[in-house]
This record gives structure tokens, sequence and C-alpha cells, in this order.
């Protein structure tokens, strides 16, 4: 049972993951921050998404304490994450050079990346690099059986706590069923399948608590990729004259951005409803584009285009502005936790404004992650270097991350927020990877730390 041996080493690397909220002052926060205090607090599941972030705010700030314990909670799951993979994926390293291992990997990863902005931050974002290492580990790592029923629960939280993870599960899951039916890098003396089915049965039951959400808001947020992509505009210009849609009117007016046309109050889609009166007139926009040979190869093309950029895009600090009195967010804070948090939350560097050195530590991330990318192609370059267990949990961790920007960049939007939820996972992979080639003298206590 490591992670209950090792308990200490967890606690200690959650609390350096906390660095990007000591700077701030307080967790950073997001507009959809609001939007999720609210949901957990008055037990109203939102029309845009699930409800079940709102609800492990509210737990795990226990019920309105400090929202420090929740970004307290990301980090230990996250540091349990961390410290599990290296303890499963690299059993045959001494004890001593593991724990090393994992402080010296969490002191790059929270020096050089986006992973103590992303786990400080009071969003589900974190939550989708958590589903990916629960899965990969519970694929690949040979969990005890504690391990597994915490892994099954992130999972599921996981999921449930954003609408796009059904798709992304389900996809992910396929992709690597195909991998292992077809054995690549000898996958099937590597991976067990045997929690296959039941990570399938945990994706439908999450979709159960957020069926809801789901159908008011997915012709919505496609219907904004559309618009990002151009596809919206193409269409209209092509069908309004023998279609009285609504937003015909405004196809000239539409945005570059499908983020603007979601949520910027004079956008043409309050114009024409908003999210209450337009799933006809979208589903029917959403249903012909992808049945006609025409725009299918359009989106072919704007998904490609879509997902190289997302894939690009990874930088901190995406719409964490000012949220103050004019805000609900602000007003939402002292509701919720008390007048002496929302002062806290006032003084915080984010709401003074004064986030501006992160441009410079985007330049540097990029850096980072550029340097992380050309030592991946010279891992898959030279990939019979390597033991296949390790080999193959990099290799299908780069094909998450793909998969996250095709996600994204496809139905939502390309967005450096949603880059930078999952990109420290590369040179994750890429230290992991490069500490299992690492020599050192066996430890016969290691496989029972």
């Amino acid at each position: 049972m490591l992670f209950l041996q090792q308990k200490k080493h967890i606690l200690f690397g959650a609390i350096l993951l906390l660095v990007a909220a000591y700077i701030n002052g307080f967790p950073i926060v997001y507009s959809d921050t609001s939007t999720y205090l609210a949901s957990g607090f008055e037990l109203e599941t939102p029309i845009d998404r699930p409800i079940a972030y709102g609800l492990f705010l509210r737990a795990s700030s226990l019920n309105g304490v400090s929202l420090w314990l929740t970004i307290g909670v990301q980090a230990l799951i996250i540091s349990f994450l961390l410290w599990t993979s290296i303890q499963l994926l690299l059993k045959n390293k001494p004890r001593s050079s593991k724990i090393q291992f994992f402080f010296f990997s969490l002191l790059v990863l929270i020096s050089s990346t986006s992973l103590s902005w992303v786990t400080s931050e009071l969003i589900a974002d974190i939550m989708t690099p958590i589903l990916i290492l629960s899965v990969l580990l519970l694929l690949l790592g040979k969990p005890s059986t504690l391990e597994k029923m915490a892994l099954y629960s992130l999972f599921f939280l996981a999921t449930s706590c954003h609408l796009s993870h059904v798709t992304f599960n389900l996809i992910l899951l396929t992709l690597i069923g195909l991998f292992y039916a077809l054995n690549m890098l000898g996958a099937k003396a590597h991976m067990t399948l045997k929690p296959f089915f039941l990570l399938l049965a945990l994706t439908f039951g999450s979709f159960l608590t957020m069926g809801s959400a789901f159908s008011k808001s997915k012709h919505v947020f496609f219907m904004g990729a559309l618009v990002e992509h151009g596809i919206a505009k193409t269409y209209l210009d092509e069908y309004c004259p023998e279609h009285d849609y609504k937003l015909c009117a405004y196809k000239e007016q539409l945005p570059s951005k499908g983020y603007d046309f979601l949520w910027n109050p004079q956008s043409p889609f309050y114009k024409i409803g908003g999210w209450e009166n337009t799933k006809e007139e979208f589903d029917s926009i959403i249903f012909t584009t992808l049945t006609t040979p025409k725009y299918i190869f359009i989106h072919i093309q704007a998904s490609l285009k879509a997902t190289l950029e997302q894939l690009l895009q990874f930088g901190i600090g995406d719409g964490n502005g000012v949220f103050l009195k004019q805000t609900l967010l602000y007003q939402r804070v002292g509701t919720y936790f008390g007048l002496s948090q929302q002062a806290q939350y006032a003084k915080s560097l984010q709401n003074k404004n004064k986030l501006s050195l992160l441009n410079s530590y985007n330049d540097f991330l990029q850096c980072i992650i550029g340097l992380s990318f050309l030592a991946a192609l010279f891992i898959l370059f030279n990939y019979k270097k390597y033991k296949p267990t390790i080999l193959i949990f990099f290799v299908l961790l780069m094909l998450a991350l793909i998969l996250n920007a095709w996600s994204c960049g496809t139905f939502a939007n390309a967005l450096d927020r949603l880059g930078a939820k999952v990109i420290w996972l590369l040179p994750f992979g890429v230290l992991l990877v490069a500490f299992s080639r690492q020599k050192t003298t066996a430890d016969p206590s290691c496989d029972t730390i």
C-alpha cells in the first residue's frame, strides 16, 4: 500500500504543488469559478456544465470553511498520482532513488510548466490530467486493491466534472483497445484490459450525473466551434436564401472566436434566444453540416487545423482577470466563505492585476515544452532502448495529449487554458522515461515500499 506507507511524501509534494497560489496570495480563479460555487452551494445544475465539480468544491472546502482546502485536495490528488506513477512504473528502482526522483520531478514541473497553476486554480480543468493518469495506471501499473479503489474513484470524479470527458473517455478507451488488439509495442504482454469494461461503465454512469446539462448545452458549444471554424458563416451564406434561420439576420456579425459567440452578452447568440430557444435551429444546422459531403470535408479540415492550433496553445493566465465588487464571483466568495476570506481574495495579485510576469513565464514555458517535444521525438525514434511498460505509458500519454487537443479544438475552442491543463504531462513523461534508463543498484525492498 504505497500511498499509505509513504503518505508523508505525498503530503509534502502537495504542499509544494501550490506555489502558484502562495505567490498569488489566494487560489487562482476564473469566471467559471463563480458558476461552480453557485452550483455547489445552491445545489442547482447549471445549464452549461455538470454539478459535480461544484459539489466537489463544496465538499473539499468543508462546506465553506476555506477555498485553500479545495486546492489542497487537488494538490493531494496530483501528488498521489505522480507518486503512484513513479512507484508502479519503476518498480525495479531502489526506494531512495524513487523518492529523490519524485521530488526532483516535482521541482522541475512546478518551476517550469503549468502544473502548479492548474493545480491552484478553482475550475474543473485539473480533472483532465487526473482522468488520464488514472486510466493509464489502471491499465499499466498493476496497482494494489486499495490503489485500484482510489484510481477508479478519481476516474469517476474526473469524468463527472466535465461534459467533454464522456466523449474523451470513449475515444481514449477505444484507441487503447486498438493499441492492445494490434499488440503494438508488445502491449498484450504488458497491459491488462481487465479494468476496461469497468472504466466504460463508470463513464456511462458519470453521464447520468450530467445528463440534463449535456442535453441543454451540447448544441450551443458545438455551434460555437462552427462559428470559430468559419463553417457557420459558409453554411448560412449558402442556406439562408431557402431557410428562415434566425441566425441569418446576424451572419455578417458572427465573431471570430467561439467564446465571444457563447459568452459575450451582445453576441448574436443571445439576440436570437440564447440557451433556451436555439436548440432546434442549431441542431438543424449541425446535423446538415455533419451529413453533407461538402461540409464533412470542411469539418475535417477545420478539425485538423484546430487540433494543431490547440497543441501550440498552452500558456497560463488565460482568462484569469480581475473579479472584484462588480462581479458575482466576488459576491459569492463573501456569501459562501465569509468576509475574511473575501478580503483575502480581493488582495490577491490576480485581483490587483499584477500578473504581468506571466508573459515572461509563458515564453519560458514555450521553450520547456519545445525541448520536451524534441526529447519526445528522440524517445520515439529510439524506442527499442526503453522498457516496454514505460514506453507504452509514454506513447499512450502522448496519444491522450493529442486527443485533448483534438477534442477541445474541434468541439469547443482552441484556448491556452485548455492546453495548459495537460501540457505538463509531456515533460513529466520525458522525465519518467529518462529516469527509467538511469542505472541504479536494485533494492530488494523496492517492490514493497
